[in-house]
């Protein structure tokens, strides 16, 4: 029985976390086995909350208790370890909800404060006698030996000695209060560092340095035990919260990454204040009065499976392409949306830049078009952006990326994958390879053995061979002797039956019988002489065969007192490892057969999913290409330039493969090509805007293939060819609009258009101010030939192509500028100009009055008004007052002082004069 308390402040989001509402919905089912003081189930979480809000100084009023059995326990038993949790902790009578999960483990739901805004007494303890007491108690004990404490206090303490009582009576099965030390035998990863490695392939510290941080810490003294992490690239440090930063605890972590830490309790040895009862000092004593911090370069490694590290190599420049994407896409979409925001600003410029000229009708539509248009453009921008950005993808995630690979026969991804699914940690896996290791070994070993004992048995065998060969060759010798004796017998046996026979046929019957009893007594000493001799040969072939077998037995005996001598001291570790090696082998062959068919299975599935794609494919594509050749064909309503477009289309379609697949880059290569040819043939841009957009064959992506063909370094080349052509007979209309009427005028006139058909085709420079410099060089080279600079400027004012579009008053304006710039190339200080420009306005108003005569007198014989006469006296003096205007501005003479001697002083004052150069003239001498 395992049971916990967590605190918290949102009794909305706790029962939506036990009753699965919302976005917990998919965890599991949930029901409510006991409440306690609440009005209604459905309004638990209010009734809570509304208690909490009665002392707003308790912080943290949620009190969440969680009881997990080993076993499954009924909903009765999981009630009354509910109500049994809420009165260890003290909250017995406040309101709670007891709720179980269907994996069977329960929680329980308690407000910290009653209805009446009552939070549970705090608790008086007995630091002597290690319980807490009661007031009355507490009052017989010493002074300060009782202290009070917060009634949460010690409360995970009550909860496990409420789990050991709840094991002995329900007959579960008891564990430890506390857990032993040292008796971690491998890592245990947290939830947070399981994710993080099945998401992003980080691997824990405690998993990585798992026994070499044991090993460290260990060791005897502080010293020695951060001089041993050092060697890995890991230290020691002081775990701090709070503002006040108190001390919690102590971590390991890397020297170089702040952030690959783990608690120093995670390595199943304790935490400081254990690990300080071993060592020679505190750690925080230590820490004090250490000179400095170990200076290591080693790196702590984020692997040691080379098969996992190019894994995780590989995920990473997979994520960061996905960033990258991302940021693309996000910029895009920014973009759009500050561009969206500009639309209008645009549109209430124009508008407020047409009221003068415009009917309230035409400012709409006008507002509309180009709304229309930047949102149009401001999408196929979007478009555009996203396609060359990428497409929209989700996260990679680093156990789907590794099942990626596994399926197309990468054999470390499915290992890996394998022990990521099965949480196989890396200290696990480093420790089976050095059990296989070892057990390789020690099978190797076990195959030296035998091979030593198989010498050792063929050296014994060579002297028993030996003895059997000698004794097979006496027993042959007897043999012979044996068959020998036995060919002497038979021919006595034949010689005494012919002795007998000739006896026989030469004596009488008596010498016959007499005979033939000598005959029977020689044959039987005979025989009694052989049978001795047999007895002899049997007698000796049998102690040999004894003493042959007695050898064998011998022999026998000492293989066999060999073979168990060998075979006792290595029968234990041989049958263990034999045993396991089988173990392993089938194991291996039945891991190796899942993963033949797992990629067998893979493959075909994988093939044909690429086999229907790409049938799919070819059908929707020879669809499309069908659609997109129907679409292409001209109408008889068609216009000439529609068709010569739709032409081009068309043309520019049948070139492209048969067999591949039209994508949205094919589109906009065909519609720059068919937007090319309508320019060469010189179709306008607004005109092909029209026809692509009305008569466009991929309808539903016309705007962003036209903005990819208009975005196209041929087609801009294009349309700044063509619109240099228009301006440039533009200009030469502007230019030659009215008839010169001086001298300078036509030297103005015929200068311009020289210096304009010289210059060559410049996209980058805009109309405006290619036509301000040749007015500028055409003033320049018409001032040096001594031509007054007033005739140049009302020429400049009257002929040049840059103030067709100005009215009246601003063409002087600009010519005074042209002029401005002029004087401050030819070394004249700013300024002198306006007054030339103010005598060339007054000429203007009185020729607007009446005619003006180029002298002072009237010709000689003609007659002419006292009116006339008056007017041309002012004049000529307005002329003279602005000349002198004019030289006492900034003008000097040839000895640099000014002219008007009311300013020489403030002309010697001046640092550096500036000189009229000698070939410019400012008008005619009065």
């Amino acid at each position: 029985m395992i049971l916990k308390c967590e605190r918290g402040n949102d009794f909305y989001g706790l029962f939506d976390y036990l009753l699965r509402h919302g976005q917990h919905g998919h965890r599991g089912d949930a029901r409510i086995i006991a409440t306690h003081g609440v009005y209604d189930e459905r309004t638990a979480a209010a009734q809570m909350a509304y208690n909490a809000a009665l002392s707003p100084d308790r912080t943290r009023p949620v009190v969440h208790l969680i009881g997990r059995a080993e076993i499954g326990l009924s909903d009765e038993k999981n009630a009354e370890l509910a109500r049994r949790m809420v009165r260890a902790a003290g909250l017995d009578g406040h309101p709670f909800v007891a709720i179980a999960h269907d994996d069977g483990h329960v929680h329980v739901a308690v407000c910290e404060l009653d209805d009446f805004g009552n939070a549970p007494p705090r608790v008086l303890w007995s630091e002597a006698q290690g319980r807490a007491v009661t007031a009355a108690e507490a009052a017989n004990l010493p002074r300060g030996s009782v202290k009070s404490r917060a009634w949460d206090s010690n409360l995970g303490s009550r909860l496990i000695k409420l789990a050991r009582e709840v094991e002995r009576e329900w007959g579960l099965r008891q564990l430890a209060s506390t857990p032993k030390v040292g008796d971690a035998a491998e890592p245990c990863l947290e939830r947070w560092q399981q994710e993080r490695l099945n998401a992003r392939g980080d691997v824990a510290l405690q998993d990585r340095y798992f026994d070499q941080v044991r090993s460290a810490l260990l060791l005897p003294t502080w010293q020695q035990r951060t001089d041993a992490l050092a060697e890995h690239g890991l230290k020691i440090r002081i775990a701090k919260y709070g503002e006040r930063e108190r001390v919690r605890g102590l971590q390991v972590c890397s020297m170089s990454d702040a952030r690959d830490f783990v608690k120093i309790a995670a390595f199943g040895l304790g935490g400081m204040p254990k690990l300080d009862a071993t060592a020679d000092q505190p750690f925080l004593q230590w820490e004090a009065r250490k000179a400095g911090r170990p200076v290591n370069l080693n790196k702590p490694e984020r692997t040691f499976d080379t098969g996992f590290s190019r894994l995780q190599t590989e995920f990473r420049y997979e994520l960061k392409e996905w960033h990258r994407t991302a940021a693309r896409r996000k910029a895009a979409f920014a973009r759009h949306k500050r561009e969206k925001g500009l639309i209008a600003l645009q549109a209430a410029k124009l508008a407020e830049s047409m009221e003068p000229y415009a009917t309230p009708a035409g400012l709409k539509a006008a507002s509309g078009r180009l709304r229309r248009e930047l949102q149009a453009r401001a999408k196929a921008e979007l478009d555009f952006a996203l396609i060359t950005g990428g497409p929209a993808r989700k996260r990679p995630v680093f156990i789907e990326f590794v099942q990626q690979r596994a399926a197309v026969g990468d054999t470390d991804a499915a290992r890996v994958h394998r022990n990521l699914a099965n949480k196989v940690t890396e200290t696990r896996g480093r420790r089976l390879d050095r059990m296989r290791s070892m057990l390789a070994a020690s099978l190797l070993e076990i195959k030296q053995s035998a091979a030593k004992m198989n010498a050792q048995i063929q050296s014994l065998a060579v002297p028993l061979r030996a003895a059997v060969d000698s004794l097979k060759v006496r027993a042959a010798a007897l043999q012979a002797q044996h068959t020998q004796a036995m060919r002497k017998r038979r021919a006595a046996e034949e010689r005494a039956w012919s002795d007998h026979a000739r006896v026989e046929a030469g004596q009488t019957v008596s010498a016959r019988q007499t005979t033939q009893v000598a005959r029977i007594a020689a044959c039987a000493v005979l025989h009694s002489e052989l049978y001795a001799t047999i007895r002899e040969a049997e007698r000796r072939r049998i102690e040999q065969e004894d003493q042959l077998a007695r050898e064998r037995r011998q022999a026998s005996s000492a293989k066999a007192e060999a073979m168990a001598a060998l075979l006792n001291r290595a029968q234990s570790d041989a049958i263990a490892r034999e045993a396991e090696r089988r173990r392993q082998l089938l194991e291996a062959e039945l891991a190796h057969e899942r993963d033949r068919a797992y990629r067998i299975e893979a493959t075909r599935i994988a093939a044909e999913a690429e086999r229907n794609a790409r049938a799919e494919a070819s059908n929707s594509n020879r669809d499309r290409r069908n659609s997109l050749m129907a679409a292409a064909k001209p109408r008889d309503s068609d216009s000439q330039g529609t068709v010569e477009y739709l032409q081009a289309w068309s043309s520019s379609l049948r070139a492209l493969p048969a067999g591949i697949a039209i994508t949205d880059q094919h589109l906009s290569q065909i519609e720059t090509k068919a937007v090319l040819a309508l320019l060469r043939k010189g179709r306008g841009e607004e005109a092909v805007r029209q026809i692509v957009l009305g008569r466009s064959p991929a309808e539903h992506r016309a705007k962003i293939t036209l903005a990819s063909a208009l975005d196209n370094s041929e087609v801009r080349e294009a349309l700044a060819v063509e619109a240099d052509k228009i301006d440039r007979a533009q200009a030469k209309s502007a230019l030659y609009a009215k008839t010169p009427k001086s001298e300078v005028a036509e030297l103005f006139v015929d200068m311009w258009d020289e210096i304009f058909d010289e210059r060559a085709v410049d996209p980058s420079l805009r109309p405006e101010d290619r036509n301000r410099s040749i007015d500028f060089e055409v003033a320049n080279v018409l001032s040096k030939r001594g031509h007054s600079l007033l005739d140049v400027a009302r020429a400049l004012a009257t002929h040049s192509p840059s103030v067709v579009n100005l009215r009246p008053p601003l063409r002087s304006g600009y010519a005074e500028d042209v002029l401005s710039d002029l004087a401050e190339r030819t070394g004249l200080a700013s300024g002198w100009a306006s007054p030339i420009s103010a005598v060339d306005r007054m000429d203007h108003r009185a020729a607007a009055v009446g005619p003006v005569r180029a002298s002072s007198a009237a010709p000689a014989g003609e007659n002419i008004s006292m009116a006339e006469a008056l007017h041309v006296i002012s004049r000529r003096a307005r002329l003279m007052s602005a000349w002198n205007a004019a030289q006492r501005h900034d003008l000097l003479g040839a000895d640099g002082t000014r002219l008007d001697d009311r300013d020489n002083q403030a002309v010697r004052s001046e640092k550096t004069p500036l000189r009229i150069q000698p070939s410019t003239t400012l008008g005619p001498s009065l």
